[in-house]
């Protein structure tokens, strides 16, 4: 009978045990994530400013290294330029591009080239047919549907940028998110039920499913043809 409760008590401290490691990893990682989220926000804010408030065209975030005469997305979030080989896994893996609870959770989608595990808002980036860095300031974007400039957000604060956790069901990641990929396809509550996400102030928010659904379309996903 002793035997029987002593056995018991241990069952109940090693799933205190556990359930308190798991607590600590699912908190580290979550930092790790927030941290992550602002070096890209930083480094993608540096770049457009740099560029004369021009957003971040999408190709810069897909292939960090793009455009090797000029610096690249990779130059701003702390990868090192000098190596050829920038998009091999091994240099976006556990790098600002990665979201720890996604390896953690999807640990065979890793590495690959296009497997990191945060995703741009589609509509907050520059849409040029030649992913220009810059946009002339007499010149309006390729489509209607972006602002093309930082200043003509109208409201930056309310505007997300990056998020993470956003994991398709398959094969592989996407590297950007629009309103229609808001589906059941995608793991938007990486987090406890939740997707860390960046707006372009700069702020952080723990966003739910609803919020990516729920939300304007010409404020959080900055779709300058969207009327509220």
């Amino acid at each position: 009978m002793e035997l029987l409760a002593a056995i018991a008590v241990l069952a109940v401290l090693l799933a205190l045990l556990y359930s308190g490691a798991a607590s600590a990893r699912a908190h580290a990682a979550n930092t790790r994530c927030t941290q992550n989220l602002r070096t890209l926000a930083v480094g993608a804010l540096r770049f457009m400013q740099e560029r004369g408030g021009t957003l971040l065209p999408s190709k810069h975030f897909t292939n960090p290294s793009w455009r090797a005469d000029k610096p690249g997305f990779r130059d701003y979030v702390g990868i090192e330029s000098a190596n050829s080989k920038i998009n091999a896994p091994e240099f976006l893996v556990d790098s600002a591009f990665t979201c720890p609870a996604v390896k953690q959770r999807y640990p065979t989608l890793f590495p690959s080239y296009l497997n990191r595990a945060y995703v741009a808002n589609y509509y907050a980036h520059l849409d040029e047919p030649e992913n220009l860095d810059e946009l002339p300031a007499d010149r309006a974007p390729a489509s209607p549907h972006f602002f093309g400039r930082l200043g003509n957000l109208p409201s930056p604060a309310r505007t997300w940028l990056f998020a993470d956790g956003c994991i398709r069901k398959g094969p592989s990641l996407p590297t950007y998110m629009k309103p229609t990929f808001t589906t059941t396809d995608y793991d938007l509550g990486i987090h406890q039920g939740r997707q860390n996400t960046v707006f372009f102030d700069g702020h952080i928010e723990a966003l739910t499913r609803e919020d990516f659904t729920g939300r304007s379309r010409r404020f959080f996903w900055g779709i300058a043809s969207a009327v509220e």
